[in-house]
């Protein structure tokens, strides 16, 4: 299974590792799981919703999106048109 993981410093962050904590925790658990982080540490919520069709539509395929946000810009996605990101994965 392709995972994509986007989001904030909590899904980006490395711990002490060469890469994410999160994909190294999720392929230790299931070593069939592939995944692709475009999580960006320290982004805020104006500068994650510019670049938010980067992080997602550049991937070409997944099969499950994760996307975790701080609970701080939870008020910006009331506002987000997330049917813009129309894309679908084959």
């Amino acid at each position: 299974m392709k995972l994509l993981l986007t989001g904030d410093s909590l899904i980006a962050r490395k711990e002490g590792l060469k890469g994410p904590r999160l994909d190294y925790t999720l392929k230790k658990k299931n070593s069939n799981i592939e995944t692709i982080n475009t999580a960006v540490p320290g982004i805020n919520s104006g500068a994650f919703f510019a670049l938010i069709s980067g992080l997602v539509l550049k991937i070409d395929h997944c099969d499950k999106l994760f996307y975790y946000l701080e609970q701080t810009i939870w008020r910006y996605i009331k506002r987000f048109h997330w049917s813009s990101l129309s894309k679908t994965w084959h």
